[in-house]
């Protein structure tokens, strides 16, 4: 069964005063593929999967919580037509 998290400050470009995006990684049968939410925190807004430390947090938090069950159920539809890969999932979205 494929894994999605979500991946903070891959490249590691983040510091105090520059933010970084947050990814949705997919990872399955060991080949891992990632995808850009196009939101982009500073390190002290993002811990433990989740925005925090600003005003529109909620609205982020909701955000991300799509994104990543708009990809769960693309994975679940192609893991119902017997075919997974995971590099076919952006364009299903």
């Amino acid at each position: 069964m494929p894994t999605v998290t979500f991946i903070y400050d891959r490249k590691k470009t983040a510091t105090r005063s520059r933010g970084a995006v947050i990814e949705i990684r997919i990872s399955y049968d060991y080949k891992k593929k990632y995808l850009s939410t196009g939101i982009k925190v500073l390190p002290k807004e993002w811990r433990a999967d989740m925005v925090t430390n600003r005003t529109d947090a909620i609205e982020l938090n909701k955000a991300l919580t799509t994104m990543r069950n708009n990809v769960l159920k693309v994975i679940n539809d192609m893991l119902e037509e017997g075919c997974l890969n995971i590099q076919e999932i952006p364009s299903r979205i």
